[in-house]
């Protein structure tokens, strides 16, 4: 495996829990509702100085683990950036396997159609 090559800014605290909704949230990645009930991941952190806060619906959060998993070097970002670039790393390296980006794009356009019914 290489090194990872991206010019990635890590936060000099995070913290990372995976919850379930106890009311509406907004995904930061695709925007969509998270409805109360449904699993998501919270991310606090402080990047720069700055306390941040995002959370991601499970859609986006299994994009982003299904692309760390098969892309040597991924450094995800928090809002739509993670997505866009999540499915450009996909999209670049489909030669290394068979359905590689078909199976990220599945879940990209779920999280789509879902806030398009909304």
């Amino acid at each position: 495996m290489s090194e990872c090559y991206c010019d990635f800014e890590t936060p000099t605290v995070c913290r990372v829990e995976k919850r379930k909704a106890r009311k509406e949230h907004r995904c930061c990645a695709c925007f969509r509702t998270i409805r109360a009930g449904e699993r998501y991941e919270n991310a606090w952190g402080v990047w720069d100085g700055e306390q941040s806060s995002y959370k991601t619906c499970r859609l986006c959060v299994e994009l982003r683990e299904y692309t760390v998993a098969h892309i040597p070097c991924f450094c995800w970002t928090f809002g739509t950036e993670g997505r866009d670039d999540a499915m450009e790393q996909l999209r670049d390296n489909a030669h290394l396997a068979p359905g590689l980006w078909f199976a990220g794009a599945r879940l990209y356009v779920q999280a789509r159609r879902l806030r398009a019914a909304e």
